[in-house]
């Protein structure tokens, strides 16, 4: 029995998954008869999950330098964690003497009110950091007279460039209220974190000087931190989370504070992973196969690229082919059989090989941290059935599912 196959259409794949599509369809059952095997799309998209809040570090306070650290395992940092450190003053400016990676974010100028070194005045300074695991935890310069910091983790973080999509930042309108208002700003992109900051310069230590959050923009705000302090005149921030699932703008959060201060205030998107990759070309004729034999792609033939916002793994699975009363099953080692045929899968590297198995029972990894906006050519081989029982002259048809997570 010979068949024909031919490539029709273009494996495409968004956001996580798609499915390449392979459709058999017998025509005769003589030596010449003729089969058709089509690759086309069926995409399927998938949001990625929202970052999340990890956990904090220790609340800090000097009036000298001071080392916020970072959290302790099992809330350690690990690679492509993002930090974010906050600090206050009593409007006084604030640097780090030892960054370690940290960078400041938005401007200081923006976030303070008041007269320096005199109580109730605030200014708020944030810097962030991509770690690396066994991350060492920066150093606050002494900005006068008093300085206090503490480090936030967040996971699931997009793993390049900035990690915020959008931020703004604000002094409340240089009010000395008890009312905190802490600006927003548009999403571009679906499913941010809002991570929620308002300072305050009471002198005291407490953990509830900041409470009601409320942004009706946003879903699930939690309170992540709430600390003021004694040293020198005092001060210190409230800090709160919250979800923005859909693209656009979210308004102003409020917070009330137990004691009238002036205020530094910022809010900032975080951007979710979000895997995505697409694979080309639309299509390739295999002519006519016979039965017990094999029949390849050039090795560079398919092209998959990242289009996500991050490294990616990518794996491939297969399922049986069927139409009518017919089954043609994937054989797990890609060895055929009576009605059992193999797909094998090889990537244009140094070997040019098809040595992978796209199996039936589990994924199998086709590429391995592929970064972002990259690609890598690969091919298709498929082995025939040894021998061919039944026929119904009807389509038949299998899917080869790839799937991004990321690296």
């Amino acid at each position: 029995m010979k068949k024909r196959f031919k490539i029709l259409s273009a494996i495409g794949i968004a956001a996580l998954i798609a499915v390449l599509l392979v459709t058999l369809l017998p025509v005769g059952v003589s030596i010449s008869s003729q089969g058709f095997i089509s690759v086309s799309s069926n995409v399927a998209y998938a949001s990625p999950a929202l970052p999340t809040f990890k956990a904090a570090g220790v609340f800090t306070q000097g009036n000298s330098t001071i080392t916020p650290p970072y959290p302790v395992a099992p809330n350690a940092p690990v690679a492509n964690d993002i930090a974010i450190l906050v600090c206050e003053s009593e409007n006084e400016p604030i640097s780090l003497t030892t960054a370690q990676g940290f960078v400041e974010l938005g401007a200081q100028a923006n976030k303070a009110a008041g007269t320096a070194v005199i109580d109730p005045a605030s200014r708020l300074a944030v810097y962030w950091k991509r770690c690396v695991g066994g991350d060492t935890a920066p150093v606050v310069a002494d900005s006068g007279n008093h300085t206090t910091g503490r480090i936030y983790l967040f996971s699931g973080v997009k793993t390049s460039g900035n990690p915020w999509n959008v931020y703004a930042e604000g002094n409340d309108g240089g009010a000395n209220d008890l009312s905190g208002v802490i600006p927003g700003a548009t999403t571009t992109v679906a499913d941010c974190l809002i991570f929620i900051i308002c300072t305050s310069s009471y002198n005291a230590t407490s953990t509830t000087e900041f409470a009601g959050w409320a942004n009706t923009d946003l879903a699930n705000i939690l309170e992540r931190g709430n600390n003021v302090n004694s040293q020198g005149l005092g001060g210190g921030h409230g800090s709160a989370t919250g979800e923005k699932a859909n693209a656009g703008a979210y308004g102003a959060t409020t917070v009330t504070l137990a004691h009238t201060s002036y205020k530094g205030a910022m809010s900032i998107a975080l951007e979710a992973v979000a895997p995505s990759i697409t694979n080309s070309p639309p299509g390739n004729d295999f002519q006519i196969l016979s039965v017990n034999t094999t029949s390849a792609t050039a090795i560079n033939y398919f092209t998959i690229t990242n289009t996500g916002n991050c490294a990616v793994n990518v794996t491939a699975q297969g399922i049986d082919l069927t139409g009518g009363d017919d089954t043609w099953t994937l054989s797990d080692t890609a060895t055929p059989n009576t009605n059992i045929y193999g797909l094998m899968a090889g990537l244009d590297d140094a070997d040019d090989l098809f040595d992978i198995i796209v199996k039936k029972s589990t994924t199998n990894t086709l590429v391995t941290n592929l970064g972002i906006g990259l690609t890598q050519s690969w091919g298709l081989k498929i082995y025939m059935p040894t021998s061919v029982v039944g026929c119904d002259y009807v389509p038949m048809s299998a899917t080869i599912t790839l799937v991004a997570s990321a690296y």
